[in-house]
């Protein structure tokens, strides 16, 4: 989403500029440099999703009352790479949202919180929030992070957005505020079935591209063995009873009472007639 800077006062804009740089030296300070330097297939995929997210945020619906929405894509890419990486690749994305020509400088600072820190934030927080539970259904990742998540999210920033324009003061909401709620179903849901979707067959097919996803813990495997693969016990062997049974020179099964169970003597006579 991207908001004019025509839409507040002046000092909001200069404000935001201080959380603004302060979330990208935090990204830059907790990132992870090492095994981004190190392991070149993280490398092209991190290169690769902060390219196709520049595309993807120019794709956008200009409502014409200085407000302009886009997808933001920002839970998958957070939940594939963490959140000081998702920062980073948030702020390139506005940054060419302003070489566009679709979003302006003294705005810029605004937007990316609005628009990239505040949606990573709020996916971080539940994504943490579901792993402190331990979870080991890989169901509750997908839906839970994936989805439910980046549907809260998408749904926050526009109530952010427009609790903004309340409180600036310049925007008419009695003119265009109805118009505004009916473009957002068509971009809070489609965000988020989009952003389930790309997190459900990354998890899937390549799991070890998820950064966030425990693979041990969601896919282990559980030792379940059937009862016809355990031993049988001695006493419910009757194979074992007959061949182990002794008989006495009259062909008569010799009474052990300390025995274990055994089918009846005549059981055996009636199988030697059948003979």
């Amino acid at each position: 989403m991207s908001l004019s800077s025509a839409l507040f006062p002046s000092g909001l804009l200069w404000f935001a500029v201080l959380p603004a740089l302060l979330a990208i030296f935090m990204a830059v300070k907790a990132a992870p440099w090492q095994s981004l330097i190190e392991d070149k297939a993280l490398q092209h995929r991190y290169l690769a999703v902060t390219v196709i997210l520049v595309i993807v945020w120019r794709i956008n619906i200009d409502l014409n009352f200085d407000v302009v929405i886009h997808f933001l894509g920002l839970t998958t890419v957070t939940l594939l790479f963490g959140w000081p990486l998702a920062i980073l690749s948030a702020a390139a994305a506005q940054l060419g949202f302003l070489f566009s020509g679709l979003d302006e400088g003294a705005s810029l600072a605004l937007n990316f919180l609005i628009s990239g820190v505040f949606p990573i934030a709020v996916t971080w927080w539940i994504h943490q929030w579901i792993e402190a539970r331990k979870p080991i259904n890989p169901f509750m990742f997908i839906m839970g992070t994936g989805f439910l998540s980046c549907l809260i999210s998408s749904t926050l920033v526009s109530a952010l957005a427009v609790g903004l324009l309340y409180l600036g003061g310049i925007y008419e909401f009695s003119i265009t505020i109805s118009e505004y709620f009916g473009y957002l179903p068509l971009f809070i849901f489609p965000e988020a079935v989009v952003n389930g979707m790309f997190i459900s067959a990354i998890t899937i097919l390549h799991p070890n591209m998820v950064v966030t996803f425990d693979e041990e813990r969601y896919f282990k495997q559980d030792e379940h063995r059937m009862i016809l693969d355990e031993e049988i016990p001695d006493s419910l062997d009757v194979e074992k009873h007959e061949t182990q049974s002794e008989r006495d020179e009259q062909g008569n099964f010799i009474e052990d009472k300390d025995a274990p169970y055994r089918p009846p003597e005549e059981w055996y006579q009636d199988k030697d007639k059948d003979r």
